[in-house]
């Protein structure tokens, strides 16, 4: 769980400059009359641009090649603002943001038209079907973000392989919200965890935040919102089973949207044996020092942290370690070098608990 903020801008550039040059030709050929027959439920349906449609409105937006590469990097709060002016439209949501059925095709549709101007299956078509999935090398795309740690949880590698599946999660699906499917900021490199569709998968942010779960785009997050806590039960400090790792929110919405999208309370209590271990790497470098009214030497406790740690509390590098955040919290715990907060627990229902 953290920010992303190590960008090369000149990366986002490049891999907007690319795909829009390859989109646009997709665009230009519906805005030409193209059709798509689109088999929905056992029946053919022929998919095309009407004249003074949505979907006309905003291909004819996007066939500006500027346009299109300015769209496709466009920032968090500028993709959350498209989303909520097409919600503005008068076109009902099944034609924006769902795919077609056979009951939308009646409800919408009287008699026996030739031509039907979906806007969702269209963009579907030009972003997803042949956008995303034939332009995007996620190997590549991966490997030029530099992120190895999954934003989401902290906790996993983001796999970036040839052989195997290269996790990137659309923040907002690209099914409902298909149109955003190539956006540079909506393509999060995840681990297979945070991606399955047991946990986050399809399941939208907007959606799920008019239910009381919030989660929030990574290149958004605020480190602040989260704390990370050991409990130690009993004295034998060489039993990890007596470690326990505790995840909290400043916000019970927060708590409850990556509860539910990550598994991340659970999946952090299984770490108490990574906690242990650098527990005790920690009080066997402590034997070697003394406190004198917690005055303690600045760089004794730098090279505190890069003995039980393995790197420099200098190195703001969560995208390439595991529990990054989980292992740097325990530190300053441990050394009491933060005040105690009130935080949402898993358990403690509508109640703050403190944490050190």
């Amino acid at each position: 769980m953290y920010r992303i903020e190590a960008l090369d801008l000149q990366v986002v550039e490049d891999y907007a400059d690319d795909i829009a040059k390859k989109l646009k030709p997709q665009i230009d050929a519906y805005l030409g009359g193209q059709v798509k027959i689109l088999p929905v439920e056992g029946r053919n349906i022929n998919i095309t641009v009407c004249h003074g449609s949505l979907t006309e409105k905003v291909l004819s937006w996007l066939s500006d090649l500027n346009v299109l590469k300015n769209f496709l990097k466009l920032d968090v709060k500028g993709q959350y603002k498209f989303i909520s002016d097409l919600k503005k439209d008068q076109y009902p949501d099944d034609f924006i943001f769902k795919k077609l059925a056979k009951g939308t095709y009646q409800k919408h549709v009287q008699g026996n038209p030739q031509f039907l101007d979906h806007f969702n299956e269209i963009i579907y078509d030009i972003f997803v079907t042949n956008g995303y999935d034939v332009l995007v090398d996620t190997t590549t795309f991966i490997s030029n973000t530099h992120i190895e740690v999954c934003p989401y949880c902290g906790n996993d590698k983001v796999i970036e392989s040839r052989r195997s599946k290269n996790e990137i999660d659309h923040f907002l699906p690209k099914r409902k919200y298909p149109i955003l499917a190539l956006s540079y900021y909506n393509l999060i490199p995840s681990c297979h965890f945070c991606n399955t569709s047991d946990h986050k998968g399809q399941l939208s942010p907007i959606e799920e935040a008019k239910r009381g779960l919030f989660v929030w785009n990574p290149y958004l997050f605020k480190p602040a919102w989260v704390r990370f806590h050991l409990d130690i039960y009993h004295t034998d400090i060489f039993e990890p089973s007596n470690f326990s790792v505790v995840v909290g929110f400043k916000d019970k919405r927060l708590l409850d949207g990556y509860d539910r999208f990550f598994d991340i309370c659970d999946r952090y209590a299984s770490n108490r044996q990574y906690a242990a271990e650098d527990y005790l790497r920690l009080m066997d470098f402590m034997a070697d020092h003394y406190y004198e009214d917690m005055n303690v030497d600045q760089e004794w406790l730098k090279r505190a942290y890069r003995v039980v740690t393995g790197y420099t509390p200098t190195t703001n590098s969560p995208y390439l370690k595991e529990r990054h955040r989980m292992r740097s919290d325990i530190f300053i715990q441990m050394n009491k070098l933060r005040r105690p907060g009130n935080y949402y627990v898993k358990g403690s229902g509508n109640n703050k608990v403190t944490l050190e």
